[in-house]
């Protein structure tokens, strides 16, 4: 009987890297009712740099071809959950249980590949991506049991 739950949060310490899962938990019992929520958070923020080159050799010439991106990767979820126990009496259960969950994964930054030859630039190209990934996934389930009198049924 009465309400419980918890709290937890984790607070990065770098603002170029965050990783962090914070979530909460509340519960209600009274009498014959049950009623729940939850929060379940991820955060991932981060860069990604990457340089590749590569060489190639050809019978007049070498020439080089080379990538470099900068991205910076976003993914973040918001996931709540919410339900209830329902208890009419010894024989008969109601509950429910549902949950909504806005997310996304985004990468967002620039691509450039070149080419060269004898490190002249004979070629180049520039990319540039800007996400706008936004999602939501949802789920609810209603469901009754009932405890018959006779054993076996």
């Amino acid at each position: 009987m009465g309400i419980n739950g918890h709290v937890y949060a984790e607070i990065p310490v770098n603002l170029n890297e965050v990783y962090s899962f914070p979530s909460a938990v509340i519960n209600y019992n009274f009498k014959k009712i049950n009623v729940f929520a939850s929060y379940n958070g991820e955060f991932s923020y981060f860069n990604i740099d990457a340089h590749n080159k590569r060489s190639v050799l050809i019978p007049s010439h070498q020439f080089e071809i080379n990538k470099q991106q900068s991205i910076h990767q976003k993914n973040w979820s918001h996931k709540i959950n919410l339900g209830f126990d329902y208890f009419l009496d010894d024989k008969n259960q109601l509950n429910f249980y549902g949950f909504i969950n806005p997310y996304s994964n985004e990468f967002d930054g620039s691509l450039t590949i070149s080419k060269t030859i004898e490190n002249e630039i004979i070629n180049s190209r520039e990319y540039i991506r800007d996400d706008k990934d936004k999602n939501r996934s949802a789920f609810a389930s209603l469901y009754y049991k009932h405890f018959f009198a006779t054993p076996g049924k």
